[in-house]
């Protein structure tokens, strides 16, 4: 977890494993992190990475499907630290901005499985992989991109935007005024999933949403559960499915 406020720490959330995402991927014959999200929004998250790879860059990802009761543990963690800072709680509830919005109080689209949590990099070194008849590009050097913030400050700090747009909505955000401390690799990483049928989050630079496919859910997860398997293979191209 790398959850701050003011750069400060959450007790007993801040460089805690808060659920396992590390497991072992037969597709790939090793261990890898796995960041769970719907089919659909992950057909879009590969749009963005092919658009980032052809200047360059590359997605790196931090948190995709976040169980409900892990939310909730930032939350009261988080909630303490602002009672008992001052600076805290002058960063995060000074208008127009307040706690909900940089933790969520109830059940979020990172439990609904179409939120994602990234950043980008410049590539330094890649080379072409293969697995089964599939090619992909496997990056084994790249450099971090300076952003307005850490990933994960819950702050003021990480906002995109000046004020609050309504995260429900697929239109408000296009009038909306990017905040006095983003910067050009924030508004890249913005404009690579605008461009690929994502909604942003004003309050994190990182945090974009495929509301698309969230309408399309006839039953909305409530996130009450841990994934603890995959069920990742080589696919069989001759195969019907």
């Amino acid at each position: 977890s790398m959850f701050r406020s003011d750069g400060k720490d959450l007790e007993g959330i801040t460089n805690n494993k808060l659920y396992d995402t590390y497991m072992y991927n037969d597709r790939y014959k090793k261990d890898m992190f796995v960041v769970p999200i719907l089919y659909e929004t992950a057909k879009k998250i590969a749009k963005v990475q092919n658009e980032a790879l052809k200047n360059g860059d590359s997605l790196i990802i931090y948190e995709t499907y976040r169980p409900f009761e892990v939310q909730r543990e930032v939350l009261d963690k988080f909630t303490n630290l602002i009672s008992e800072d001052s600076e805290v709680n002058t960063l995060v509830n000074s208008k127009p901005w307040n706690t909900g919005w940089f933790i969520s109080t109830r059940v979020s689209n990172h439990q609904r499985g179409i939120a994602i949590d990234s950043s980008i990099v410049k590539i330094n070194k890649a080379h072409k992989s293969k697995v089964g008849e599939y090619n992909f590009i496997s990056i084994s050097n790249y450099t971090l991109y300076e952003m307005p913030s850490p990933i994960h400050e819950l702050s003021s700090k990480s906002s995109l935007f000046s004020y609050p747009v309504s995260s429900t909505s697929k239109t408000s955000f296009k009038n909306a005024t990017f905040s006095n401390t983003i910067n050009d690799n924030a508004i890249k990483l913005y404009n690579y999933y605008i461009n690929n049928g994502f909604y942003p989050l004003a309050s994190e630079w990182w945090h974009y949403n495929d509301l698309d496919t969230l309408e399309k859910l006839e039953v909305k997860s409530n996130g009450n559960f841990y994934i603890n398997d995959i069920m990742s293979s080589v696919p069989n191209k001759n195969s019907e499915n």
